[in-house]
C-alpha cells in the first residue's frame, strides 16, 4: 500500500509539472524577454558607450573558449575595434571555486586579438554577481553595453534594471546548440536572485 501511494504521489508531482509549472515558466520567458527587445542590439546598430561587457561561460578542458563564449568574444573585439567602446570589461570566474579560469581564457584571447585595453571585475560564477558588480561601475557615470546570446541577454537586462543598472544588449551570435529548457529554468532563477539579492562591495581591477 505505501508503494503505491508513493506512486500516486510521484504521478499528482508530474501532473503538476506538466500543467503548472512549465507552462508558468514559459511565461515568464516571454516577459523577460519582452522587456529586453527594445534594448538588444547587433553589431552596426550599437550605441557608443564606454565599457562592453563580456559575461563569461564554460571553457573547454584545453583551456580554450567554447563556441558560444568564442562569439561573445568577437563581438566585444569587434565593437572595440569600431571606437564604440573605450574598454573591454572581463565578467566571469577565476576557477577559485568553479575550476575553471574563464577570466584568463578570456584576456588570453582578447590579447592575442589585439585589444588593448581590457578590465577585469571581480570574480564572477552566476550572472546576478556579474551584475552586481557593475553597480559601481555605472554609479560612476560609465555607460555600458553588456555582450552574450540572446536568451541570455534578456534576463541579464531584467537583472540589471532589478538592481538599478542602466545597460543595453549587445548580442553575440548563438553557440552550437539552443538551450530552451535551460533557459526557462535560469528565467525562473533570475525572479528568486532579484528576491534575495543583497549587495556586496566590489571593485574593478584595469589590466
Amino acid at each position: 500500500m505505501k508503494h503505491s501511494s508513493l506512486s500516486g504521489n510521484y504521478s499528482w508531482a508530474w501532473l503538476f509539472v506538466l500543467t503548472w509549472f512549465w507552462p508558468v515558466l514559459w511565461l515568464l520567458m516571454k516577459w523577460v524577454e519582452h522587456r529586453s527587445q527594445s534594448r538588444l542590439y547587433d553589431l552596426h546598430s550599437c550605441p557608443e558607450v564606454d565599457a562592453v561587457v563580456v559575461l563569461g561561460a564554460k571553457i573547454r578542458d584545453d583551456g580554450r573558449p567554447t563556441i558560444a563564449l568564442e562569439h561573445r568574444l568577437q563581438a566585444a573585439r569587434d565593437l572595440f575595434a569600431s571606437g564604440r567602446a573605450q574598454t573591454v570589461v572581463v565578467s566571469a570566474d577565476d576557477g577559485r571555486r568553479a575550476g575553471q579560469d574563464e577570466r584568463a581564457c578570456m584576456v588570453h584571447w582578447l590579447e592575442e586579438q589585439g585589444v588593448e585595453q581590457i578590465t577585469l571585475d571581480v570574480p564572477a560564477i552566476r550572472t546576478m554577481q556579474s551584475v552586481e558588480a557593475l553597480c559601481r561601475y555605472v554609479a560612476d557615470g560609465k555607460t555600458i553595453v553588456i555582450c552574450s546570446q540572446r536568451d541570455h541577454l534578456s534576463r541579464t537586462l531584467w537583472l540589471c534594471d532589478a538592481r538599478g543598472v542602466d545597460a543595453v544588449g549587445l548580442v553575440a551570435a548563438e553557440g552550437a546548440s539552443s538551450q530552451r529548457s535551460y533557459t526557462l529554468l535560469a528565467n525562473a532563477k533570475a525572479i528568486f536572485d532579484v528576491i534575495g539579492a543583497k549587495r556586496r562591495k566590489v571593485r574593478f581591477d584595469s589590466i
